[in-house]
């Protein structure tokens, strides 16, 4: 058991005395609205992500999804790399990578969805998150892992 004190018993007004928030989060430049990249990974916080499917391959599901037909080379994201890998390793052949993405539509869906898709409410505790997360020195005593568990997987 924890001794420390639930958030979920701590009001706002009490983090915000505490020092532990900001009471302004929507003017404070870094958690502004405005100043929020229109593409943040909600799972790992990337921001200015341009390539939200290569993003998702690269960093989250992690499994080949372009292959070389003549060897075992792969690649997570980049069908370039395996077309690049051909020419050079098999010049003879056609740089054609095969293209396992369709194996895996549900999983990059739902991985995808977790990413970038967001409710408004969700999107509100994310910017309170990264608050709280930046000024997690500030928190000493909050049962923090109680809070991620409240916030991280709310939806």
């Amino acid at each position: 058991a924890s001794s420390f004190l639930p958030l979920s018993h701590v009001s706002a007004s009490q983090l915000i005395a505490d020092g532990a928030v900001s009471n302004t989060p929507f003017i404070d430049s870094a958690f502004s609205v405005r100043s929020q990249p229109r593409n943040t990974c909600r799972l790992c916080f990337e921001t200015n992500v341009k390539h939200l499917e290569r993003h998702v391959l690269q960093y989250h599901i992690k499994k080949p999804m372009y292959l070389c037909p003549h060897c075992t080379f792969s690649s997570f994201y980049s069908p370039t790399s395996v077309k690049d890998h051909i020419k050079t390793r098999h010049s003879l052949c056609s740089p054609v990578p095969i293209d396992v993405r369709n194996e895996y539509t549900e999983l990059i869906q739902s991985v995808y969805d977790q990413c970038f898709l967001d409710d408004p409410n969700t999107f509100l505790n994310r910017i309170f998150l990264r608050q709280v997360v930046a000024n997690r020195s500030l928190l000493y005593g909050y049962d923090l892992e109680y809070f991620f568990s409240m916030l991280v997987y709310a939806s």
